[in-house]
């Protein structure tokens, strides 16, 4: 069974680099014998062929490795790898459940448990949401500190504001998933659970001031794309101006105006922007 690669999917291989970048520094900086060497070059060709999209070329030189770095990247390249089946999901899952617990508190065992809890949520055929949630779970509460485990935070957190509850629940663990974003040292996870806290309050109705403070907060986090940084700056300008905070309005689409020229947007950020009453500076000059 087939399924198309996704963006949101093929960040594990950032995440894959990010966890092994330290370990490639250090063999870097230590002496390494000719057959370590050839094996880390091996390596660095197959995640460079993992970033390519070229999955079926980089599963074929991670099968060829040795090593819990091969075999992550091997499990990861099996997720990645279209047709997606059922056996590369399965086969994958076990490659990173056997890493996970042959090392959990290492780089590869906390990437692979992270990566566990992805299968399980969202490339499975048909997913396991109470097992993505043990994952995660555990995860957190075994490295609160690990980049990876705050981002299992965003996760957890998007299973539980989206599962069928009562209202009343939803709010709740909305306002614990909106305190618990302040602690999140990795500002990635910061933005990315603001965001998701943003359109939940959005969707749900919750007061448009919360949901501007929420686009905020994300902002000062950090957005790194720049097509999500011009959407980020139309967003929070609509909402400040409809929730009477005109300077923060102004301020965004005065932003988005100033680095997005060719935007297909202007127009419309210009007449928003137009719309918006003058300054108190403005206004006070003109009185005199």
């Amino acid at each position: 069974m087939s399924a198309p690669v996704s963006p949101a999917r093929t960040l594990a291989l950032v995440f894959a680099l990010a966890a092994f970048s330290a370990a490639t520094r250090a063999a870097a900086d230590a002496p390494a014998s000719d057959a370590s060497a050839t094996s880390a070059s091996a390596l660095e060709s197959a995640w460079r062929d993992a970033s390519l999209g070229l999955f079926k070329d980089a599963l074929s030189a991670f099968q060829d490795a040795s090593g819990p770095e091969a075999r992550y990247g091997e499990a990861l390249a099996l997720l990645l790898r279209q047709p997606k089946t059922a056996g590369n999901i399965d086969r994958a899952a076990a490659l990173l459940a056997e890493l996970a617990a042959a090392a959990p508190d290492t780089e590869v065992g906390v990437a692979a448990r992270y990566q566990l809890g992805r299968v399980e949520q969202v490339h499975r055929v048909t997913p396991d949401p109470v097992a993505a949630r043990r994952i995660f779970s555990e995860l957190v509460a075994a490295h609160p500190d690990h980049p990876l485990a705050q981002r299992a935070v965003v996760k957890l957190a998007l299973l539980d504001l989206y599962e069928r509850v009562p209202e009343t629940v939803r709010r709740e663990r909305f306002d614990a998933y909106a305190a618990r974003s302040a602690e999140l040292g990795d500002r990635g996870a910061r933005r990315d659970l603001c965001l998701l806290l943003a359109d939940t309050a959005q969707r749900f109705a919750y007061p448009p001031g919360l949901v501007l403070d929420l686009l905020l907060r994300a902002d000062e986090a950090g957005v790194a794309r720049r097509a999500e940084q011009a959407s980020l700056c139309v967003r929070i300008g609509r909402l400040a101006a409809d929730a009477g905070r005109p300077e923060i309005a102004r301020r965004y689409l005065e932003r988005f105006l100033a680095a997005y020229q060719r935007d297909s947007r202007r127009l419309m950020i210009e007449q928003q922007l137009a719309a918006l009453p003058a300054p108190v500076v403005a206004i006070a000059e003109a009185a005199r």
